[in-house]
C-alpha cells in the first residue's frame, strides 16, 4: 500500500469514528442562572459555584466577584441540579515576587504578609467552606433550575 493510499485510509477511518461518537441525543436546554453566596453573612469571594444536573450530565460553573456575586458561564440545564461551592485559598498564588516561602524560607512571616498587604489576615490555606457544601458527593445543597432561568439562585451558609 502506498503512503497515499495509507494517508487516505486513516483519514477516512478517523472520520467515521468521529461521526460514530456525536451527540445521539437532544443537547441539553440550558438557561442563565446567577446569585449570590454568602458564608455566616460575609459574601464569599473567590468561590467556584458548581451546579450539575443528571439529564445530560450537564455542569454549569461561575466564580464568585467581591460581593460574592456569580453568574455560571454556561448556564444551567432545566430541573434539579446538585449544587457544590468550593474555594480552596492553596490553589491561589498570593505570594509576591521573593515572599514565596519555597524560594525564600529565611524570610519572616509577618514581613511576608506585609509585603503581600494580609498582615493581620492569614486565613489558613486549603478549603474555606464546609464539607457539606464543598464536596460534590456530600453536598445538602440543590437547586430546581425553571424555565427562564434565575437571578436569585443565593446560596446562605453556616458554619
Amino acid at each position: 500500500m502506498t503512503m497515499m493510499n495509507r494517508m487516505f485510509f486513516l483519514t477516512l477511518s478517523c472520520l467515521v469514528v468521529c461521526i460514530g461518537c456525536g451527540k445521539t441525543s437532544e443537547e441539553v436546554q440550558t438557561v442563565d442562572v446567577s446569585g449570590v453566596v454568602t458564608l455566616d453573612g460575609k459574601p464569599v469571594e473567590g468561590a467556584e459555584v458548581n451546579f450539575f444536573s443528571k439529564v445530560g450530565n450537564f455542569l454549569g460553573t461561575g466564580v464568585t466577584d467581591q460581593d460574592g456575586k456569580y453568574t455560571l458561564y454556561q448556564g444551567a440545564a432545566l430541573g434539579e441540579n446538585q449544587v457544590w461551592i468550593s474555594k480552596d485559598t492553596s490553589k491561589s498564588d498570593t505570594n509576591p515576587a521573593g515572599m514565596d516561602p519555597a524560594e525564600n524560607p529565611d524570610a519572616d512571616p509577618s514581613q511576608m504578609a506585609a509585603a503581600a498587604g494580609t498582615e493581620g489576615d492569614i486565613e489558613a490555606k486549603g478549603e474555606q467552606i464546609p464539607e457539606k457544601f464543598s464536596d460534590p458527593d456530600k453536598t445538602v445543597l440543590k437547586f430546581n433550575v425553571q424555565e427562564g432561568g434565575s437571578s436569585n439562585a443565593d446560596f446562605k451558609l453556616t458554619e
